[in-house]
C-alpha cells in the first residue's frame, strides 16, 4: 500500500516512476503527462512559469490601455488622471512580478538539474 500511495503522489507530480504490475496488483500506473512533454518537477515548474507569462501577456496590454484612457478621458481632473497613472505603475509593477517569477522557475529547473 506504502508503494502505491508514493509511486501515485509521483506519478500527480509529473515524476516519472516504473511501477511493476506485480507492485499494484496488477495495475501499471503510468504518466499522465508525459503526452504534453512533462516528464519531470522541473518540467513542471517550467510549464506553468511559462502559462503564467502567456496568460499575463494580454492582461499587461490590456491594463496599460484602460490606465491609458483613464489618462485620457481625465479631462483635467487631476484625481481621475491619478488613478490612471496608478493603473499604469501596477500593470508594469504585476508584469515585473510575473517575468520574475519565470525567471526564478528558470533559476529553479537549472538547479535541480533538468
Amino acid at each position: 500500500m506504502k508503494k502505491f500511495l508514493y509511486s501515485s503522489i509521483a506519478v500527480i507530480l509529473g515524476v516519472p516512476t516504473v511501477v511493476s504490475a506485480a507492485d499494484t496488483g496488477g495495475v501499471a500506473l503510468q504518466n499522465p503527462l508525459a503526452q504534453s512533454g512533462v516528464n519531470t518537477i522541473p518540467d513542471l515548474i517550467d510549464k506553468i512559469a511559462t502559462f503564467i507569462v502567456e496568460l499575463a501577456a494580454p492582461v499587461f496590454v490590456i491594463m496599460l490601455l484602460i490606465g491609458a484612457f483613464q489618462m485620457l478621458g481625465a479631462a483635467g481632473n487631476e484625481n481621475k488622471f491619478a488613478q490612471g497613472k496608478k493603473t499604469i505603475t501596477y500593470t508594469i509593477i504585476g508584469m515585473a512580478v510575473v517575468l520574475a517569477a519565470k525567471g526564478i522557475a528558470a533559476v529553479v529547473k537549472n538547479f535541480i538539474g533538468a
